[in-house]
């Protein structure tokens, strides 16, 4: 990339295919809730390997990445408007972290 100014492609980049169209457009992709969800996207994607992408979080999946309940307050809010969060799971979160039903983000939409 000598003498050129990088371009990362971010936001609402929430499933294999997005990262891929961002990379027909950019020279990075930035991400996050798939980095959290699937830690393993990258090498898989290089692999060719899309359908073993689960970007899906249900409050199971949340036990078992070992996240401290207090790390959701916001990303949880993030992941929803981003589509990779259903309003079910993030109520459940929600609950089960006393986040009550406050839509953080809501007003910035």
């Amino acid at each position: 990339m000598k003498g050129k100014v990088p371009v990362i492609a971010t936001g609402g980049i929430n499933s294999a295919d997005k990262a891929l169209e961002a990379l027909q457009h950019a020279d990075m992709v930035g991400g996050s809730s798939m980095f959290i969800t699937e830690p393993d996207f990258v090498p898989k994607l290089a692999a060719g390997k899309e359908d073993q992408i689960d970007l899906s979080l249900t409050d199971e999946k949340w036990h078992d990445l070992a996240i401290p309940a207090n790390a959701f307050k916001d990303i949880v809010e993030f992941m929803f408007i981003g589509g990779s969060l259903s309003k079910q799971t993030r109520d459940e979160i929600r609950e089960e972290t006393s986040q009550g039903s406050v839509d953080y983000f809501n007003k910035y939409q």
